[in-house]
């Protein structure tokens, strides 16, 4: 007999015992984590779960803002010099070429680093319209987000 075969009262869920923390679709709660299994006890591993609920289900809180305020676009780059194959210090001296680069450097660390690792973030956003941006550079994620807050 197939497993899709198998009467109901043959299957079996098995709990771990212990409670975890469960986000579905913006809400949370908690819930005993349990496998479904065979009518002969082997546990099916395709990836079955099944979750008994323990507590009562409420909202969760959205989760804290990680970009600066924008009324119009925001645009977050990794490594555009990449896809014009140009190593970044020679992208990083076109884009300053002229004293009018269109995005700050976090910090002139930052910028050493974008160029020792080759790689680098660029973040632009316009705060209130679509006329007047903001942009910042940094070799690291986390710095830009930091800094553009």
């Amino acid at each position: 007999m197939a497993n899709d075969d198998l009467p109901l009262k043959d299957t079996f869920a098995r709990f771990t015992g212990g409670e975890a923390d469960v986000t579905i679709a913006g809400m949370t709660f908690k819930a005993q984590v349990g496998m479904i299994g065979d009518g002969y006890g082997t546990p099916i591993l395709a990836g079955v779960m099944v979750l008994a609920v323990t507590s009562e289900i409420s909202p969760t809180a959205p989760p804290p803002l990680i970009f600066p305020e924008h009324k119009a676009s925001l645009t977050l780059h990794h490594d555009d010099h990449k896809s014009v194959y140009q190593p970044v210090a020679e992208w990083i001296a076109e884009q300053e070429e002229g004293g009018n680069c269109w995005f700050e450097w976090v910090s002139s660390e930052q910028r050493q680093k974008a160029i020792d690792t080759d790689s680098v973030w660029t973040l632009q956003w316009y705060p209130n319209t679509p006329v007047g941006f903001n942009a910042l550079a940094a070799a690291d994620l986390d710095v830009l987000l930091e800094a553009a807050k």
